[in-house]
């Protein structure tokens, strides 16, 4: 009754014609020193001047993760398209890893390497919510356009989960050419191998593979696990050990989710082993290379239990970024978005209006800066700065949340008007 009281009041005084308050002056001025203006979000404008100060931020970082709210925000894609030309021409970031498939990744960059167009290995690689989008096509022609030079932009993926034809029609021949460097094991390599033909085909749903299936499926996971890892670690033989272990999860993952009774413990497995998957393409694949990430700012955020509002599934999920925070610290970037307004939308799909920031919240508060785009900086604010307080915002899925923000995220890129993905034409 009280909050229906206070709705009703708040909308009385609206009719009254009484206005809000303005915004707090000092809380403004206390903003601004950890503002960037970002003048372009336009991937074709490659003036960085606008971005230079950006430097300062991630000269010492190895990671940069960059987010996203949904997977349908066709204005961050161009957003982060810009700002991965930027790393990577003028910070020396030189790979480009995907929330996409380990394995398939990893074949299409060998592909590229081999002559393959970019634009094919990526479509049978990296999820189509990206390749399809019209938005992320720039990020396709820049990889593209790097291999022709001497400072290439590689490709890689950190999922668990197949992804795209190459996990559909290469994943198993791959993995029979390479049991045969496993002396032995013959019963266990067919048991794997026949579980994992059985979830690629999706010839049965799970709950027909029965429960002693499932069992010789996890032991020969062991065995073949434990006798990969004896062996001399070659890099073709390396990615074969970090991809048998990243299956069986993917595998147990499939087998306990549930969709309508979302279970944090379920849900974090798959979180846990891409931040796996992460860190070992770091020291393993590309130890002497910086990194940019792409992935949903849920996957990439950390200390969930920040968020105030919310219900178990949202905060005790233990995000890939909280291992990479756990692993890298200071040496590692999460910036992620937000936006004042607009639409959004995944490609075909209808799009939908986002509502205009409310008063108070943190994309209300970007917005009184007068700035169309801007990246807001985490890492240097005073201990005693308003921005650290439990703040209303709603850069995961556009789900209005509080939280302590700068705890989850170590920065915020805020573009006024969203648009939505759309489809290739």
């Amino acid at each position: 009754m009280k909050t229906i009281f206070l709705f009703l009041f708040s909308g009385f005084l609206v009719t009254c014609g009484k206005e809000l308050p303005p915004p707090d002056p000092a809380k403004l001025a206390a903003l601004s020193p950890h503002i960037f203006t970002v003048r372009s979000i336009d991937p074709d404008d490659t003036i960085f001047t606008d971005l230079q100060p950006l430097k300062s931020v991630l000269n010492n970082k190895k990671i940069v993760l960059l987010g996203e709210q949904s997977h349908g925000d066709g204005s961050v894609f161009l957003a982060k398209a810009r700002l991965i030309k930027f790393l990577h021409e003028e910070m020396g970031f030189n790979v480009l890893a995907f929330e996409s498939g380990l394995f398939e990744c990893s074949l299409a960059e060998e592909l590229i390497t081999s002559g393959v167009p970019v634009g094919e290995a990526a479509r049978k690689s990296v999820f189509d919510i990206w390749t399809g989008s019209k938005q992320f096509q720039p990020v396709i022609q820049y990889l593209e356009a790097t291999r022709k030079t001497n400072h290439p932009l590689h490709l890689a993926g950190f999922d668990l989960q197949i992804t795209g034809l190459y996990g559909r029609d290469s994943l198993k021949s791959r993995l029979q050419k390479e049991f045969k460097s496993i002396p032995g094991h013959e019963t266990e390599k067919q048991v794997f191998l026949s579980v994992l033909d059985t979830v690629i085909k999706k010839l049965k749903p799970k709950e027909k593979i029965s429960a002693p299936v499932r069992q010789a499926f996890y032991s020969s996971a062991d065995s073949l696990i434990a006798a990969s890892g004896k062996l001399p670690l070659s890099p073709s033989h390396a990615l074969h050990l970090q991809l048998l272990k990243s299956l069986k999860t993917y595998l147990t993952f499939l087998w306990t989710i549930d969709f309508n009774k979302p279970d944090p413990v379920t849900f974090n497995q798959r979180d846990r082993q891409m931040g796996e998957n992460l860190v070992w393409l770091m020291r393993n694949q590309y130890p002497q290379e910086k990194i940019i990430v792409w992935a949903a700012s849920s996957h990439i955020s950390r200390n969930r239990h920040e968020i105030r509002n919310r219900k178990e599934a949202d905060t005790a999920m233990v995000p890939m970024g909280q291992q990479v925070w756990d692993t890298f610290r200071d040496s590692s970037y999460v910036l992620g978005f937000t936006a004042g307004g607009g639409r959004v939308g995944i490609r075909e799909k209808k799009p939908w209006d986002l509502a205009k920031a409310s008063s108070g919240t943190l994309e209300y508060w970007l917005e009184q800066t007068g700035n169309q785009n801007l990246w807001l900086d985490f890492k240097q604010l005073p201990g005693d700065h308003w921005l650290r307080d439990t703040l209303r915002a709603r850069p995961f899925g556009y789900s209005s949340m509080l939280a302590r923000w700068p705890e989850m995220m170590d920065g915020l890129f805020y573009i006024q008007t969203m648009t939505p993905s759309t489809g290739l034409e």
